[in-house]
C-alpha cells in the first residue's frame, strides 16, 4: 500500500483488522510493525459501521428502575430471550428465561422450549419465594412480551396483591435489570 495520508492508512488498517480499535491498532504497530508507526495517525478515526453497531441508548435515569425494593423478594425484574439454536439440552429448549430479585440481584435462569412457559416459570418462583420469606411479592417488572401477558399470570398476581409493571414498547430500559442479566447469561 502506498503512503497517501495518516488517515488514509490508519482507517485502512481498522477495517483491515475488522474494525479493530485505535489504541488496539496502534499497540498492534508497536509490537509487530514499528517500521509502520510513523504512518499511524494518531487521532481518533470515525468509522459509521462501528457506531450503528456499537450504539446503545442511554439510561433514562433513576426512574427507570422505580423504588428499589428494601427486603428479598419484594420485586422481581423478569425477561425471555431466545430463540437460540437448541441448548445443548435433551428437550431441544430454545429460550431461556431470566428472572431476578431487585435486593439481592439473585438470578434465576430457567430453559424453556416454549416462551408461553415463562408464566408457569414466574407463579412457581413466586410460590418459592413466599414459602421462603413468609411474604408475596409487591411488583413484577417485565417487557411487554406475549410470554407474560397470559391471563393466568395477570389472575395469578393479582390473587397475591403483587402489580405487574410492564415497559412500554421498545422501551427495553424500563426492563434494564433483566436486559443486563441477559447479556451476561449469553457471554
Amino acid at each position: 500500500m502506498q503512503k497517501t495520508d495518516k488517515i488514509g492508512f490508519t482507517e485502512y488498517l481498522h477495517h483491515l483488522y475488522g474494525h479493530m480499535s485505535n489504541r488496539t491498532i496502534k499497540r498492534t504497530l508497536k509490537r509487530y510493525a514499528e517500521h509502520l508507526l510513523h504512518q499511524y495517525d494518531h487521532d481518533v478515526c470515525w468509522c459509521s459501521a462501528c457506531a450503528v453497531t456499537k450504539a446503545q441508548r442511554l439510561p433514562f435515569g433513576s426512574f427507570a428502575y422505580g423504588l428499589r425494593s428494601s427486603r428479598y423478594g419484594q420485586l422481581l425484574w423478569t425477561d425471555v430471550a431466545g430463540p437460540f439454536t437448541p441448548l445443548g439440552d435433551p428437550f431441544n429448549s430454545k429460550y431461556f428465561h431470566v428472572l431476578v430479585d431487585d435486593f439481592t440481584r439473585y438470578l434465576w435462569v430457567n430453559i424453556l422450549k416454549l416462551k408461553s412457559n415463562s408464566a408457569e416459570n414466574i407463579m412457581f418462583r413466586v410460590k418459592a419465594l413466599k414459602n421462603e420469606t413468609g411474604d408475596w411479592i409487591n411488583c413484577l417488572n417485565s417487557d411487554l412480551g406475549g410470554e407474560v401477558k397470559s391471563n393466568e399470570l395477570a389472575h395469578f398476581l393479582t390473587s397475591v396483591g403483587a402489580i405487574w409493571n410492564p415497559a412500554p414498547v421498545s422501551v427495553h430500559q424500563r426492563n434494564s435489570v433483566a436486559e443486563a442479566f441477559i447479556k451476561k447469561v449469553q457471554t
